[in-house]
């Protein structure tokens, strides 16, 4: 009997047999289980679809036969399907964790009969891929994926699933006529919580909340309210964009602004309505005031009204939706790629209270969840600003320090100082800070938090938050990654810097632009650095000596003769092509296809490979299209993974984007572009340089202005090879290379007449991207230049200047193919026919509006003496920051039309609530004004360390101003993360850190694994957390037995080192270690890439055990391996931890039998990798143990 399914709150096709909608309800309905967490939940969800199962007559989803039976280990479950009385596949599940569930966890499976249907593979490979899964959904996620692969009748709808034809989809949605709700007639406790009515949860405390919620308002912020059933809700707290801005009339409580350009440089869209900026807080409870939620916050922009709707607000909490072959409403047809109009906007979204994410929503996301509650716990016990209490933590989290100890090292205390005494400098810039008066608001405080990191995002790592360090003195206009490995990995890789799929979607002939301009510098051998390097990419050898056979000979460069105006030709490097030997480092083998690091390849290869992969992407009107299907509420939203591209191919173009540090925009308004250019050159702004250039060239700008203080810059034109731009828009122009010769003197030549840059200068390329749209073939920049032309090296003819930092790139005209068919010629803009409101307005209605008159475009003020032309034609620059002043008086002219917005049922039933009348409920709520509880939920310990059991959190109202009651008294679980004084102090003699023992050691360390899986990543981070989770909370080291040196945690997350130590002093080891002053034995720890389906590797690095046949003993091998069953194929399980198992390693050489561990003679002699392995290989054969798969490939 084939049932359809789905999650969550939408409707779907009847089933072919209603009467079996009982499980379809069961299972998909929102859980009963909601209030649980941790191991608790787990069980119970297990049990209730084994009960759900149990119970149907006929337990069949998608036409698969479903069993669900308990696995042989705690966490664990079996899942079987069958069709036709065959068994199609049968899985082992395993938790990551059950602490995690239902939220952060992850599933892995394995079985012992691997499925034959390609299709089913790929769904189970896809498990461990998925976080945060129900048993319930899992459940119905894989029986969806194995039916779809088997073809099987009872699908969902082709409309949406992909499984018809057109045709055949189309009738069958005529044949069912109605629509089947699953979730019909439940109650509004039972559904998915989208309540009808205003009905607030009954375990609010009003009076507190009403009081936060007037707090707010004084704050000149908007707060808000929206439940989903009695025991779920959001907060939201928002302020009009407008209201940031120089141009607005109204601000918050402190004279705070962003310049609108800024605004421009680091998202377009937030200036193309009038958005209110918006804190979501989730995971609530049902509970006010915080009493053990797992707090979860969504940063984004509401259109149209001061909180999101309550569609939006539901849609935003969610954790997950469906696949994305299961989401799609109509599926395109054939040609539609030539149906869709290139580059066409987005279509905008009508509805009042539309939530929306932007560039910076999942950098001030991940800040708040994981790191906002810890450093205000830092800021309460240590009395700290923001300023000091982040820098602080930065030391906590990456010294691994207590903050005692960081308050008592002078060096690190002075920092934090510092950070103190900045911030109290700039406090006029910053949101007012509401923690010191209202300690108890952790709205306000969360909200006013969010809009400082807002304010200066350009001041942080986008990854790791902390302070970004730039070779820079000015101000960096545009969000940007820190220098560190990690961080630069996360950015470019692992999808932490710029969203492809926002750039593709709203810039997409600039993304075009940077990928054409890559790909010339690279098939034309001028590409430098950077390079792509740090990404984990890897190549087959034969692709290598393919690509890089196709490349033209690298271009000879020259280099200017002081003596003279000769130039003399400089041959290529030696390194520019490498053989296999040099990137292996060994000898290489012929007989395979090599498999090598891109990192290692000498200049031309890697210019030959980025020129391979960027060759298979297809087009961006083509990624576009497919990112802009429509997609039901709820679900997820096709992804650029979901085409048939390289992952290498992805992490290339991220980089492409993300390299690129100033930001360019097309300009597509007639009245912002320059006027008097031929309308074939398409013209880009750059609305901000590189941040050092941009910085230094500021500077220079106000030296100029001392004397010229009318004029103090001008422009004008620069031509290049279209091979040279790839660069210059990283570093600017500089004058390293010379292709034309250098007869007016060295350095950078520009002209005031565009006709000579463009008409020499400025050369194609015989090669081009062939997927490109916009079809570059020479570019142009026009610069601004500092106007002190007494101090050039020559102004006539030419103007050449030799100081780099006098010149900024402000425009690229690009000379392209053709004009896109769907894009109208561009007129004279030197004629300006200067737009209206209605064709200029930032919020378009359905209604027409009272027509605005647009200023006339503010144009750049020219030194009469320096005016630039065009074929002797004079052009036209227009200031670019009048558009944005522009954008922003309209839009503030809009919401003052449109008055205040006025509050809601649910939050006017806040502001107008009245104190109970009756004594008791009186004193109950007076009671819950003195205090407020905030208990972290153990489940959560990955992102709240450090809690102790003493109790909850307890933060006291009191306003007095003395030193110690202004911030409150927060002694509880918080504080306990701050302060060391709630855990009990280690004893005298517990065991310490020698770093200079374990230095030695790992002196000669084997470079480590270089593959990995997605899957095999977030386990190895969620091992590492555990780790130090654990290590932190540990009262005494000597009773833990193992140490994890957190200064020995390299780039590489795949290599460990762990020290083991404090074994009991009878034992004949910890008798030799004593004797010869050993304060550890140091082991190395390797992670293969398909952990932890596969166990790690452990081995000893120092110090050198006997033998087993010298007499030795304690299960370590002659390599220093680990002789174990635990660590094979036979015996390892994907549940097990790195603790647990460094428990049973210490317990095994801790074991007399057969004969006790002693140290070899040779005790200071390190062990390899190479014999460890062997070590551990003979031992396996003589158990018959099975080794696992790739193993030798932990040492490649």
């Amino acid at each position: 009997m084939d049932i359809d399914v789905e999650m969550a709150d939408a409707t779907i096709p009847r089933p072919s047999h209603p009467a079996s909608a009982g499980l379809s309800n069961t299972l998909i309905k929102k859980s009963a289980n909601a209030g649980m967490k941790g191991r608790k939940r787990f069980n119970k969800d297990l049990s209730d679809v084994q009960a759900s199962l149990k119970t149907s007559p006929t337990p069949t989803l998608f036409g698969l036969r479903t069993a669900v039976k308990n696995g042989d280990d705690e966490g664990s479950f079996i899942l079987s399907l069958s069709h036709d009385g065959q068994k199609v596949v049968e899985l082992t599940y395993l938790i990551s964790e059950t602490s995690d569930y239902p939220s952060d966890h992850t599933f892995f499976t394995y079985t012992d009969s691997p499925p034959s249907n390609a299709g089913v593979v790929k769904a189970q490979e896809a498990i461990a891929e998925r976080e945060g899964m129900t048993v319930q959904d899992e459940v119905v996620e894989l029986a969806f994926a194995v039916a779809k692969a088997l073809s099987l009748r009872g699908l969902p709808s082709a409309a949406w699933a992909g499984g018809a034809t057109q045709a055949d989809s189309d009738d069958e949605l005529e044949d069912d006529g109605e629509e089947y709700d699953p979730f019909e007639g439940m109650t509004d406790d039972e559904d998915t919580g989208m309540m009808n009515s205003t009905t607030l949860p009954k375990k609010l405390n009003y009076s507190l909340l009403r009081q936060h919620f007037h707090n707010i308002v004084n704050c000149s912020y908007r707060p808000g309210v929206t439940s989903f059933s009695s025991d779920d809700y959001v907060l939201t707290i928002s302020v009009p964009l407008t209201s940031l801005t120089s141009e607005s009339t109204s601000k918050p409580q402190s004279d705070v602004y962003i310049p609108a350009q800024a605004l421009m440089a680091w998202d377009r869209r937030l200036l193309e309505h009038p958005y209110h900026f918006t804190l979501l807080m989730h995971g609530l409870g049902g509970v006010y005031p915080l009493k053990g939620q797992a707090l979860k916050f969504r940063v984004g922009l509401t259109k149209g009204g001061y909180k999101p709707n309550r569609e939006q607000a539901r849609e935003a909490s969610r954790k997950f939706g469906l696949v994305k072959e299961d989401t799609i409403l109509v599926p395109p047809s054939a040609d539609s790629l030539e149906d869709v109009p290139q580059y066409v906007a987005e279509e905008e979204e009508d509805d009042e209270g539309h939530f929306e994410r932007f560039s910076l929503s999942d950098s001030l996301e991940a800040l708040l969840d994981q790191k906002f509650l810890r450093i205000l716990a830092l800021r309460e016990s240590h009395q700290l600003t923001w300023g000091g209490a982040e820098k602080m933590f930065e030391f906590v989290e990456g010294l691994q320090y207590s903050p005692e100890v960081v308050a008592a090292t002078p060096n690190l205390w002075a920092q934090v100082t510092a950070a103190e005494s900045t911030e109290r400098l700039r406090a006029r810039e910053l949101p007012y800070d509401p923690f010191p008066d209202d300690p108890t608001n952790l709205p306000l405080i969360a909200f006013t938090y969010t809009l400082r990191r807002l304010l200066l995002c350009t001041d942080f790592c986008v990854v790791c938050h902390n302070e970004l360090q730039l070779e820079t003195e000015g101000e960096v206009l545009k969000p940007y990654v820190c220098k560190k490995d990690l961080c630069r990995y996360q950015y470019y890789v692992m999808g932490a810097g710029p969203s492809l799929e926002y750039e593709i979607i709203h810039n997409p002939a600039t993304v075009d632009l940077l990928v054409s301009l890559c790909y010339v510098a690279a098939v034309e051998q001028v590409m430098d650095e950077p390079w792509p390097t740090g990404m984990a990419i890897r190549v087959p050898w034969s692709e290598v000596t393919t690509a890089t056979a196709k490349l033209p000979p690298k271009r000879s460069h020259h280099t200017y003769s002081m003596t003279g105006n000769n130039y003399n030709t400089v041959a290529p490097e030696d390194e520019e092509v490498k053989t296999l030997e040099t990137v292996l480092g060994r000898p290489a083998t012929y007989d395979v296809d090599e498999v090598v690091d891109f990192d290692k390849l000498g200049k031309s290869q890697m210019r030959a490979i980025v020129s391979v992969f960027l060759e298979r992407l297809p087009s961006v009107t083509e990624m576009r299209k497919h990112l802009i299907q429509k997609t039901r509420p709820g679900k997820t939203k096709p992804k650029l993974a979901d085409l048939d591209v390289p992952a290498e191919s992805w992490n290339l173009l991220r980089w492409v984007i993300g390299s690129c540090t100033a930001y360019i925009e097309e300009i597509r308004e007639s009245w912002e572009q320059i006027g008097g250019l031929d309308p074939s050159w398409r013209q880009f702004r750059f609305v901000v340089g590189a941040p050092d250039k941009e910085a230094k060239f500021q500077g220079e700008f106000g030296k100029a202005r001392k004397s010229k203080p009318k004029y103090p810059s001008t422009y004008a034109f620069h031509g290049s090879p279209l091979r040279n731009w790839h660069s210059i828009i990283r570093h600017g122009l500089w004058h390293k290379e010379i292709a034309h010769g250098r007869a007016f003197g060295n350095g950078v030549y520009l002209a005031k007449e565009g006709q000579t840059s463009m008409g020499g200068y400025a050369q194609g390329s015989s090669r081009a991207w062939k997927n490109s749209t916009v079809g570059p073939l020479t570019c142009t920049a026009l610069a601004e230049i500092i106007n002190l032309p007494e101090k050039y090296v020559s102004n006539n003819p030419h103007i050449v200047i030799a100081d780099n930092h006098w010149i900024m790139c402000r425009y690229l005209i690009v000379k392209c193919a053709s004009l896109q068919e769907d894009e109208e010629p561009i007129p004279d803009p030197s004629s300006y026919a200067f737009p209206d409101s209605s064709t200029f307005n930032p919020t378009p209605k359905k209604k027409p509006k009272k027509k605005k008159v647009v200023s006339k475009p503010q144009l750049f003020a020219f030194d009469p003496a320096q005016k630039i032309t065009m074929n002797n034609k004079s052009l036209e620059i227009p200031v670019p920051e009048h558009r944005v002043n522009t954008m922003v008086r309209l839009m503030v002219e809009e919401e003052e039309e449109r008055g205040l917005i006025d509050v809601d049922d649910e939050d006017r039933k806040v502001f107008n609530w009245e104190e109970p009348k009756d004594e008791e409920a009186k004193k109950a709520a007076k009671k819950g004004k003195e205090k407020v509880v905030i208990e972290i939920s153990d489940d959560e310990e990955d992102d709240v360390p450090d809690w102790d059991d003493d109790g909850p959190m307890i933060i006291s109202k009191s306003n007095s101003t003395s030193s110690t009651s202004k911030f409150g008294s927060l002694k509880s679980k918080l504080t306990s993360f701050a302060s060391s004084s709630s855990k009990p102090k280690p004893p005298k003699d517990d065991w310490k850190h020698d770093a200079a023992w374990v230095s030695k050691c790992t002196e000669n360390l084997f470079p480590p694994p270089v593959n990995a899986a997605p899957s095999a990543t977030n386990a190895v981070q969620r091992e590492l957390r555990s780790m130090l989770k654990e290590q932190k909370d540990a009262t005494s080291l000597k009773e833990l037995g193992w140490y994890f040196p957190e200064e020995f945690i390299g780039d590489n997350l795949f290599q460990w080192i762990v020290e083991m130590h404090s074994f009991d002093p009878e034992l004949p080891i910890a008798k030799d270690m004593k004797e010869k002053k050993l304060n550890s034995i140091v082991f190395e720890v390797r992670f293969p890439p398909t952990f932890p389906m596969s166990p790690p590797f452990f081995m000893i690095k120092s110090p050198r055990f006997l033998p087993f046949i010298q007499g030795g003993g304690g299960h370590v091998t002659g390599g220093g391996s680990i002789c174990m069953d635990l660590l094979t194929a036979n015996g390892w399980l994907p549940s097990y931890s790195i603790p647990a198992v460094l428990l049973q390693i210490k317990m095994a050489i801790s074991n007399l039998d057969p004969r006790p561990a002693r140290l070899a003679r040779d005790w200071d002699r390190a062990y390899n990798v190479h014999e460890a392995l062997e070590g551990y290989k003979r031992a396996a054969a003589t158990h018959g143990w099975t080794v696992p798969t790739g193993l030798e490939m932990l040492i490649r």
